[in-house]
């Protein structure tokens, strides 16, 4: 997850607040664990437990205030508490709590005084659990919940990856080639040209998804001079041209260069996006077979 996403996600996590604080971690808890490792409770009338971890039998407590005091974050863990001792510390050996804001070192002092052995997860720790633990349609499923645009988080990876393809793209202004438009190919007549008939189903359902996104790379990439718009081309017909396989080899071949160059991690959200700009590219006919071979 990118910085830019990174803030988006930790502004609107700093503002949910009680029930919505909690209903967040239950589902940010739910996409982590499944079903078979975490059992969210009812909001109300649930004795001090706001969620359970199976596996590792722990009491989690939510605490979403509007903003942080540490009398009142006391107050809180000393009413939770009581209620697990009471409620459930002989079933389940182990209580949690988690916030909604940056931790004070307070915070981790007085929760292990209260029970020896046990962490509060702070908005960093729950920015880092939807960073690294969580895939990519569950990112975008959270930040729906959220509010947020999810425009807003394709863009923000987009223009890391394109501004990324530019500051490594140093092609000499004579050696890049000239795109015309002249004799492009339907899109729908070129896909099967470049599929397998075993792949194109899935190949469809890519682009399904990938089209509506079209414009946003359109503008982003208006953005740029023509010498940049015809840098970043070459660049990526290049790094295409050198990979093996066929089209979707490499593509998929494409992806994990770029992924590797630029992120230096399995981010799902990014390797989308790195294959939503590849499939602009080759709608706009300049990787991929255009016609059919002559006979």
């Amino acid at each position: 997850m990118n910085k830019a996403v990174q803030n988006l996600f930790a502004a609107r996590i700093e503002t949910l607040q009680g029930f919505d604080f909690e209903d967040f971690v239950k589902e940010l808890f739910l996409k982590r664990f499944s079903e078979t490792g975490f059992l969210p409770t009812r909001p109300r009338k649930d004795r001090g437990c706001d969620g359970i971890l199976l596996h590792s039998r722990t009491i989690l407590a939510c605490f979403g205030p509007k903003e942080y005091d540490y009398n009142k974050f006391v107050r809180k863990v000393n009413e939770d508490f009581a209620d697990y001792q009471k409620y459930w510390h002989s079933t389940h050996p182990n209580w949690q709590m988690v916030v909604n804001h940056k931790l004070d070192p307070r915070q981790q002092t007085y929760i292990e005084k209260k029970h020896p052995g046990s962490v509060i997860l702070g908005l960093d720790h729950l920015l880092s659990i939807i960073s690294t633990e969580i895939n990519a349609t569950s990112m975008r499923h959270l930040s729906n919940l959220l509010g947020m645009d999810s425009s807003q988080v394709f863009s923000s990876y987009l223009a890391e990856l394109l501004e990324n393809l530019l500051l490594e793209t140093k092609t000499d202004p004579s050696q890049l080639t000239e795109y015309k438009k002249e004799h492009l190919t339907a899109l729908l007549d070129k896909i099967p040209l470049n599929y397998t008939v075993e792949d194109l189903e899935s190949a469809y359902q890519d682009f399904d998804l990938v089209i509506p996104l079209f414009p946003t790379i359109r503008g982003h990439i208006s953005n740029f001079t023509d010498e940049e718009k015809s840098r970043l081309k070459s660049r990526v017909v290049d790094d295409y041209n050198k990979m093996g396989g066929d089209f979707r080899q490499r593509v998929i071949s494409l992806c994990d260069f770029y992924l590797q160059r630029f992120s230096h991690e399995d981010d799902e959200e990014y390797r989308f996006n790195i294959k939503s700009v590849l499939l602009y590219i080759f709608e706009q006919c300049l990787i991929g077979r255009k016609k059919e071979a002559k006979p």
